[in-house]
C-alpha cells in the first residue's frame, strides 16, 4: 500500500452538522491518488458493553442503521466507509490501536473530533493521537465542538429532540429530516376498513431509536406525503409493541413486501386513545386537513429536499 489516505473516526450516528466538519475536512485533505476514509463501528460503545442495558434505557437506540449512515457519509464524499469490528478493537492500548491504524489504513492525513477517544478503557485522547501522529507518520487535524442555541451538538442532543417530539430542531442540527424506514407487511388492515388505509412498516433493525409517540406528517419519493403514525395504536390493540404506519393523503398504493423510507417534516400531535373507530377517522380526517395546509407550505420551499433521499 502506497498511497496515504485521509481517515476520519467517529460512530458518526446521525451524520449531524457536526460529524459533516469531520467528514468535509477529510475530503478536503484527501492526499492525491489516495482515499478519503470514514471509520466507524456498526453501535456505540454502550451497546456493545451492554446491550440489555442500552435499549432499555429510553433516551438510547441508533438514530440511523449502519446502511443508512454508509449512504449519508459516502453521498457526503467519502469513498469508503469501514464498520470496524468493536471485539477485536476494544482490548488494544491507545498504541496498538495507532499501530493497526497505520499498517490496516496507511492514513497521512487523520481528522478526528475534540473528544475523540480511542484505545482500552478509552485511555487514549485526541492530543495524544497528535503525538502518535508524529512518531507514526500522519499528521491530525482535531475538529473543535459545534453549537446549536446554546447547545454543543452531539447525537445525544438529536436524540432528546427525537424522543421528545422536536423534529424540526432535529432536522436542523441533522441538517437533513430524518427518517424511519423499513419493510411493509401485512398486518390487521383496520386502516382499510375505516377508509385510511396504511402501510405497516417493520423496520429491519430493531436497535434504533423510537421517536415520541404521535402523528407526524412524512414525505416518500415517489409516493408523497402521507400521515405517519408511532406508538402503541392504543384505539384499536392491547398490545405494548409499538408500531410504524403510514397512511398516504389522497392516494392508494399496494406496498406489500415493499421497503419505503419516510422522512419526517412535522409532529401534528400526541398518540391518544380514542373512544370509538368515528372519534379515532374525526381525528384523521383532521389531522388530514391540518397536513393538507401544511404541504402547501412545504412545496413552496424550493429545494426542501437537497439533503435528503441519498442513492
Amino acid at each position: 500500500m502506497s498511497e496515504k489516505n485521509s481517515v476520519t473516526l467517529g460512530i458518526f450516528d446521525g451524520v449531524h452538522i457536526g460529524h459533516r466538519r469531520l467528514l468535509s475536512k477529510a475530503v478536503e485533505l484527501k492526499p492525491a491518488g489516495g482515499k478519503a476514509m470514514a471509520l466507524t463501528f456498526e453501535y456505540s460503545a454502550p451497546y456493545y458493553l451492554n446491550p440489555k442495558s442500552y435499549m432499555e434505557n429510553s433516551g438510547l437506540g441508533m438514530i440511523y442503521s449502519a446502511d443508512r449512515r454508509e449512504k449519508i457519509i459516502k453521498n457526503l464524499g467519502i469513498d469508503d466507509v469501514v464498520f470496524m469490528d468493536f471485539d477485536k478493537m476494544r482490548n488494544l492500548t491507545p498504541v496498538e490501536f495507532v499501530q493497526y491504524l497505520v499498517e490496516r489504513y496507511n492514513p497521512g492525513e487523520v481528522v478526528v473530533g475534540f473528544n475523540f477517544h480511542f484505545g482500552k478503557d478509552r485511555l487514549g485522547d485526541s492530543e495524544l493521537l497528535a503525538e502518535l501522529g508524529h512518531r507514526y507518520g500522519f499528521r491530525t487535524t482535531i475538529v473543535p465542538p459545534v453549537n446549536f442555541s446554546g447547545h454543543r451538538v452531539s447525537s445525544s442532543l438529536i436524540r432528546y429532540f427525537i424522543k421528545n417530539g422536536d423534529i424540526g430542531h432535529a432536522n436542523e442540527v441533522l441538517k437533513r429530516h430524518y427518517s424511519v424506514e423499513g419493510h411493509v407487511y401485512r398486518d390487521q388492515q383496520l386502516g382499510r376498513t375505516i377508509g385510511f388505509p396504511t402501510a405497516n412498516i417493520r423496520r429491519t433493525n430493531t436497535n434504533l431509536l423510537v421517536p415520541a409517540f404521535g402523528v407526524y406528517l412524512a414525505y416518500t419519493p415517489e409516493l408523497g406525503y402521507g400521515l405517519l403514525n408511532v406508538g402503541n395504536r392504543p384505539t384499536v390493540s392491547y398490545a405494548d409493541n409499538v408500531h410504524f404506519e403510514i397512511y398516504y393523503i389522497d392516494k392508494k398504493f399496494d406496498l406489500y413486501d415493499r421497503d419505503i423510507i419516510c422522512y419526517i417534516l412535522e409532529y401534528l400531535r400526541c398518540e391518544k386513545k380514542f373512544d370509538s373507530l368515528e372519534d379515532l377517522k374525526a381525528a384523521i380526517r383532521h389531522d388530514e386537513a391540518i397536513s393538507k395546509q401544511l404541504i402547501q407550505l412545504w412545496e413552496s420551499r424550493d429545494g426542501w429536499w437537497e439533503n435528503d433521499f441519498e442513492k
